[in-house]
C-alpha cells in the first residue's frame, strides 16, 4: 500500500496517492493529490456525510508581520472574505454559505493562517468555487478597508478583558525584545489605520500567499473522482510565487536562561484561581509520526490511578488538570 511520504522526502508534484493507510474501522475513502503548482490536497469521501466542508492552511501567520504594521496577516485574513474578481460583491461568499445551511470562519496563528467552511452537500461545488477565489484573485476592495479595520479593533478590545489573551500578552512582553514572538498578533485601529495599509496588505499577500505552502482538506459525500475534478480545476489556478523564502522564526529565541525561571502573579478579570507552568521546548515537527511532545502531555495530563491528577483530585487540591503542547495564539 502506498503511504504519504515522510517530511524528509520531497513530495513529488502532480502525483496521486491512493490506498492511504487507515484504520480498519474507517469506512471513508481518501486521496492525496499534489497539484502542478505544489498545493497539497487531501480528499475525503464519506457517503454518510450530512454536509460537505473544506479547509485550507497557508503556512504564514502573524510572525511575518512587518514591525511597522502588527496585525497585517490577521487583516489579510479578514479582507479575503470581502470580494474576489469572480464574485465581487462584499457579502457574496458569506451570504451563499449561510443560505445553504453552512458556516465559515478563519484564524491567524503564529505561522499558519487557516480558512474553512461547511455547507450542504448540494451546494458544495459552488461554495468551493467561491472559496478558491480567495487564493486566485481577491480584490482587497478599498471600500472595505476602513470597515474591516474597525472590526479588527473591536475584536482586539474584546480580547482586553479575556484572561487567556492577557496572559499571552504577558508572555510576549517577557520574551526577548528582538524575538519575533513579541509581535502584536491581532492589530487594532492605531497600528492599521494609515494611508499605506492597503499597499502593505497587497505586498504581503503577493509575497507569501503561494500555492506551494498551502494544504487543502476537503470532505464530502461525493465520490473521490468528482472531488478530485473540483479541486484540480479550481486550485490549480492558485498562483505559485517564484523565489518564495519563508521567514526564519528562531534567529532570536524568545527565551533563554536570562528570562526563564520566573514566577508571575497575575490578577485575573474573572474570579478564579489557576496555576500555569510553561516549559519552552524545541518544536517537534521533524518527529510528527512519533509526536514526543504529545506523548509527554498525555503522561502529565493522565487522570488514571496513581497519576499526578488523581493524587491532586484525591486531596481536593484541584478541580481540573490540563496539559497542552501548543504555544500558538489565534487572532
Amino acid at each position: 500500500m502506498s503511504t504519504i511520504p515522510t517530511q524528509s522526502e520531497p513530495i513529488p508534484k502532480s502525483k496521486l496517492y491512493r490506498n492511504l493507510t487507515k484504520s480498519k474501522s474507517d469506512s471513508m475513502n481518501y486521496l492525496l493529490k499534489i497539484l502542478p503548482n505544489g498545493l497539497k490536497a487531501l480528499l475525503i469521501s464519506d457517503p454518510d456525510a450530512h454536509k460537505s466542508s473544506a479547509a485550507i492552511a497557508v503556512n504564514i501567520g502573524y510572525l511575518s508581520d512587518p514591525v511597522s504594521s502588527p496585525g497585517l496577516a490577521h487583516f489579510c485574513e479578514h479582507m479575503l472574505f470581502l470580494g474576489t474578481e469572480k464574485y465581487p460583491k462584499e457579502d457574496e461568499y458569506h451570504s451563499f454559505v449561510a443560505k445553504n445551511g453552512g458556516n465559515t470562519n478563519a484564524y491567524t496563528s503564529s505561522d499558519v493562517t487557516c480558512y474553512y467552511f461547511d455547507v450542504s452537500n448540494e451546494a458544495f461545488d459552488q461554495a468551493l468555487d467561491r472559496f478558491a477565489q480567495f487564493f486566485i484573485k481577491p480584490l482587497f476592495n478599498k471600500e472595505s478597508v476602513d470597515k474591516e479595520i474597525r472590526a479588527i479593533d473591536s475584536e482586539n478590545k474584546k480580547n482586553l478583558n479575556n484572561d487567556l489573551w492577557r496572559l499571552l500578552q504577558l508572555r510576549r512582553s517577557e520574551s526577548k525584545k528582538k524575538s519575533m514572538f513579541t509581535k502584536f498578533s491581532t492589530g487594532n485601529i492605531e497600528v492599521l489605520n494609515k494611508p499605506t495599509i492597503r499597499d502593505e496588505l497587497l505586498e504581503m499577500y503577493n509575497k507569501f500567499y503561494s500555492s506551494d505552502i498551502m494544504n487543502l482538506c476537503v470532505l464530502s459525500n461525493k465520490p473521490l473522482d468528482t472531488m478530485e475534478e473540483y479541486v484540480t480545476s479550481l486550485f490549480s489556478q492558485v498562483p505559485k510565487k517564484e523565489n518564495l523564502v519563508l521567514p526564519r522564526y528562531n534567529e532570536v529565541l524568545p527565551y533563554d536562561e536570562t528570562n526563564l525561571g520566573f514566577f508571575y502573579k497575575v490578577e485575573p478579570i474573572k474570579n478564579f484561581d489557576s496555576l500555569k507552568i510553561f516549559w519552552y521546548l524545541p518544536e517537534d515537527s521533524n518527529f510528527y509520526q512519533s509526536k514526543p511532545l504529545t506523548y509527554l502531555c498525555d503522561l502529565l495530563g493522565h487522570e488514571g490511578p496513581n497519576s499526578l491528577a488523581s493524587s491532586l483530585f484525591k486531596d481536593d487540591l484541584i478541580t481540573s488538570l490540563v496539559t497542552d503542547k501548543s504555544c500558538t495564539a489565534y487572532a
